[in-house]
């Protein structure tokens, strides 16, 4: 944002907005620093068998001199879940699906723990473009069924709801009825 004409011959307002462009300039640079650093360590944390997989991607160059963190997250992630090229690919989608389908909160677990653990599914599902929520074409057909799930209502649990909400509103009736129904 450039000063305007008048602020431009206040000597103040000149100085504030060079210290607010030069403040700008260096969490920029110590941003790029920061995603370096986080990016050494994740790939440090890596075994080298997972390290060749992720070099055998074809996006890594770029990701990698870019200091892609999100990207390398998500590539762990899909190799941890299998979907590396080395095994059938629907194989893997099966397994994930059954996963997500399996997926319950633990006895001990916290709504958190379990809320991550779901989310991380979710994610890899998402990622490699795996859709969840297949039965919407046969619900259209029945007559009187709905795929609507209202998370506005008041609940009575122990736990705030605010969790469970967020995921509703995030991601759409089946995944909210998926997370409840997993849930203690």
């Amino acid at each position: 944002m450039d000063l305007t004409e008048i602020e431009s011959k206040s000597e103040t307002k000149k100085l504030i907005w060079k210290t607010k462009v030069q403040t700008f300039a260096n969490r920029i640079e110590a941003q790029k620093k920061n995603m370096q650093i986080v990016f050494s360590v994740i790939w440090g944390q890596c075994s080298p068998t997972m390290q060749s997989k992720l070099q055998s991607l074809g996006a890594y160059n770029a990701r990698s001199d870019s200091n892609d963190c999100p990207w390398i997250l998500q590539e762990i992630k899909g190799v941890t879940h299998k979907f590396e090229g080395t095994r059938y690919i629907c194989m893997s989608l099966y397994d994930a699906r059954q996963q997500f389908y399996n997926c319950r909160q633990e006895q001990n677990q916290s709504l958190h723990n379990y809320l991550k653990q779901y989310r991380t599914l979710v994610e890899v599902l998402d990622h490699y473009g795996a859709p969840i929520d297949e039965d919407s074409s046969i619900l259209e057909k029945i007559p009187g069924a709905t795929n609507r799930f209202n998370v506005d209502e008041p609940t009575n649990t122990k736990h705030d709801g605010k969790e469970a909400q967020d995921v509703c509103s995030c991601k759409g009736s089946h995944h909210c009825f998926a997370f409840l129904k997993g849930a203690d």
